[in-house]
């Protein structure tokens, strides 16, 4: 009797949760069947571009297209709203699409350069605020209109392997000695020396450069087969001319967020000896006349970098001094005689040793003179001081007319030691 009982409270809950995923199904699959996609709700965005005023904002987006194309690479299409505010730009853009959009997916953001005459931390802030981006995107400078490079870049993820938030990064590991991101940008803004670098880009119109990137067959031209630099690359406009989205090692220096120059790459070279990084970096001595070279010119590859830094302040007379160690490896060996020496037989003599010494504080010195007349503490010298010798710093500060003045006083001393890497 009591199995009986059971057997049939089982097959009654059975038949409950049947009915329960029945009445499910009835009311929720209609709707389910009707309801649009999130990809048809939304729209995923790659990339940023503003260009305008403070004042006057046009935004242009890099939206992702939901088309699937037979070479498997992103479709993607530029869209530009304008507004008094960022949210509202943002809000123009969504109207268009009848979609909100997803930021999540975003790279980089393109800052057109007349934005960049009056402070435009205010312009970044909100656009934190209003997309929820993340502060560690990368962020550049270009001397055009944002739109233009955001076109260029589009043509090119489309019709080659290439893409421009790559290239942004890649510079970025290779070649900048500080990083050009949304994140560093601000903490350079609200820094004792209110310093900040970016990086930045250009369209130019030369078809000997770059790789083409509205060719109609779709097919890539063969980077090799042509003049191409790192970090050039053709697109087409409308108008049937040529644009070469240019990204050098140029790096665009900001005070109180307002634009004031770019560094020259000398200038880069400079800055990267004197930051803890191991960015890759070249040497080429030329004039070389010992271990058998006439004339000799010689490429050396930085292996690794340690960088000492120590700083003093005695009777108001700030010094800081850089002690750098250079591990390098042979690249090329030139000479106007034949019989050169092979590069595994070199050795890093006097007359090398002072080459190189000379190389890399030339670099320093083009960079430190730079900054003091600019005003422009990229190279972070107040905080080596404020660090190790605070209370001498307020007090040396405190003698100063202009404290903003403070680097035309500082002594820089470099002291530079080389070797070959054994390996």
């Amino acid at each position: 009797m009591i199995g009986r009982i059971k057997a049939i409270l089982k097959a009654s809950s059975k038949s409950l949760m049947f009915t329960y995923f029945m009445i499910i199904m009835i009311v929720l699959l209609p709707n389910a069947l009707v309801m649009p996609s999130q990809s048809f709700k939304s729209q995923i965005i790659t990339a940023i571009g503003i260009d305008g005023t403070t004042n006057d904002i046009e935004m242009s987006v890099l939206a992702l297209s939901n088309i699937s194309k037979n070479n498997m690479n992103e479709s993607t299409k530029v869209i530009s709203g304008k507004g008094s505010t960022v949210a509202n730009a943002v809000f123009s853009i969504e109207r268009q699409v009848g979609r909100s959009l997803k930021m999540g997916h975003v790279g980089y953001i393109v800052l057109s350069k007349s934005l960049t005459n009056d402070d435009i931390t205010k312009i970044l802030n909100n656009l934190i605020i209003t997309t929820k981006l993340p502060d560690t995107i990368s962020l550049v400078i270009c001397e055009d209109s944002a739109k233009s490079v955001l076109d260029s870049a589009s043509k090119l993820e489309q019709t080659s392997s290439y893409k421009f938030r790559e290239m942004i990064q890649n510079e970025y590991n290779e070649d900048f000695a500080q990083e050009t991101s949304l994140d560093a940008f601000l903490k350079g803004y609200y820094s004792p020396n209110a310093s900040s670098s970016l990086g930045y880009v250009s369209l130019t119109k030369n078809e000997l450069l770059g790789v083409e990137a509205d060719n109609s067959s779709g097919e890539e031209q063969n980077p090799d087969s042509s003049e191409n630099s790192k970090g050039n690359t053709n697109s087409q406009n409308s108008s049937g001319q040529n644009n070469v989205l240019e990204y050098s090692n140029r790096q665009s220096v900001f005070k109180n967020g307002k634009f004031r120059y770019i560094l020259s790459n000398e200038e880069t070279e400079g800055l990267n000896f004197i930051v803890e990084n191991n960015l890759q970096k070249l040497i080429t001595i030329n004039d070389i006349n010992s271990q058998g070279l006439i004339d000799g010119k010689i490429t050396f590859d930085v292996i690794s970098e340690k960088l000492t830094v120590s700083t003093s302040i005695n009777n108001n007379k700030p010094q800081i001094l850089y002690n750098i160690a250079l591990k390098l490896k042979v690249m090329e060996v030139i000479s106007k005689n034949e019989n050169k020496i092979a590069e595994d037989r070199l050795v890093i003599d006097d007359e090398i040793s002072n080459k190189i010494n000379q190389y890399v504080k030339q670099k320093i010195s083009m960079l430190i003179t730079k900054i003091k007349q600019e005003k422009t503490d990229i190279a972070n010298i107040y905080n080596y001081f404020e660090s190790e010798n605070y209370s001498k710093l307020m007090s040396f500060l405190n003698t100063l007319q202009d404290k903003d003045d403070y680097l035309s006083y500082v002594q820089v001393k470099v002291n530079v030691r080389s070797k070959l890497s054994t390996n």
